[in-house]
């Protein structure tokens, strides 16, 4: 399950920029391949950082891996066009970045999103009462 959609690129970018960033064979839409490219590398990167401290892939998606992903994805697809390439879209990848190496540094958390199962190695032990029916208080009836 990826982390964003086309339409949360379309929310914050524009379908038009969008074009403008995919549409190599100037046909006029949005190269939906480029963009399942660069969502998949978006996330990838974002479960590189994340992957020491939760069970990645996400599911459900948290809101702000929503939002990194989205901002990491816009960045490499501005990345095919530099010379369009704006400081919003620089300043929000940094931050992306920033924000998951505090992931991965313990230094921030993902909220709702529970650690992932440590095995400590140890077996589980329990203990049963004795038996209420044997053959011998059985065979006294």
């Amino acid at each position: 399950m990826p982390y964003c959609t086309k339409d949360d690129l379309i929310k914050q970018a524009s379908e038009e920029r969008l074009i403008e960033l995919t549409d190599d064979e100037g046909v006029g839409s949005v190269d939906d391949n480029v963009v399942t490219e660069k969502i998949q590398d978006a996330d990838a990167e974002i479960d590189s950082y994340c992957a020491k401290r939760y069970e990645v892939p996400f599911n459900p998606v948290p809101e702000i891996i929503n939002k990194l992903s989205v901002d990491i994805a816009l960045y490499d697809l501005y990345g095919r066009r530099q010379d369009i390439l704006n400081e919003n879209v620089q300043k929000r990848y940094d931050d992306a970045i920033k924000f998951l190496k505090d992931v991965a540094k313990g230094l921030a958390e993902i909220p709702a999103t529970p650690p992932p199962a440590v095995d400590s190695g140890q077996i589980g032990k329990f203990q049963a009462n004795d038996r209420v029916f044997t053959r011998e208080k059985m065979n006294d009836l």
